[in-house]
């Protein structure tokens, strides 16, 4: 759901801008309400520059994000532009944030709680795990340590590693716990 303009939606997905976007990636690793700003001036680069560049061709250069990572290790994030370049936006945002978050909170509960798994996590067009990431992957979700896997398959501990930061890479998700929780829901584990 969203109020930006389908031109920049569609360019954002065709371009999978996720990957660069300096808001989501601040996102990641926040638990707390921002600014962009904030997340601007963390993450610099010719990739970010030019995704700032673009997003400002359709007014989305500030605005304020919040974010919710939930006890199965999901992560949702509510963002609010500020198009209209209101003077006013920061404190309007800091006084409604606990109403804001509460919105986030029971907006993702009721969608976890309505929608079908392959509704919410469609398996990515390009996710093909190899038959070792498949195995690691497996092992993982049994509940396996990195070292009892590598000691199944008689590798190391960091290529199990390396394994499961491919899957996790190719199921668009940051963490292990994530990748196991996602593979499960979309049915390839």
């Amino acid at each position: 759901m969203s109020n930006y303009p389908d031109s920049w939606l569609k360019s954002y997905v065709a371009s999978n801008y996720h990957l660069i976007d300096p808001i989501i990636k601040h996102a990641w690793h926040s638990i707390t309400p921002f600014f962009w700003r904030e997340a601007r001036n963390a993450v610099q680069g010719v990739e970010t520059d030019d995704f700032l560049k673009r997003s400002a061709k359709y007014q989305l250069s500030s605005g304020a994000t919040f974010t919710l990572h939930d006890a199965s290790g999901l992560f949702a994030a509510l963002s609010l532009c500020n198009a209209r370049q209101q003077n006013d936006f920061d404190q309007r945002i800091r006084e409604k944030a606990a109403d804001i978050q509460m919105s986030l909170i029971r907006f993702h509960d009721r969608l976890i709680k309505t929608r079908a798994p392959h509704e919410l996590f469609p398996q990515p067009a390009q996710c093909k795990l190899s038959t070792r990431e498949t195995g690691v992957l497996k092992w993982v979700a049994m509940g396996k340590s990195y070292s009892e896997i590598a000691e199944i398959f008689s590798i190391s501990e960091r290529t199990v590693k390396f394994h499961m930061s491919n899957v996790s890479s190719k199921l668009e998700v940051r963490t292990a716990k994530q990748a196991v929780y996602k593979a499960i829901n979309i049915g390839m584990v």
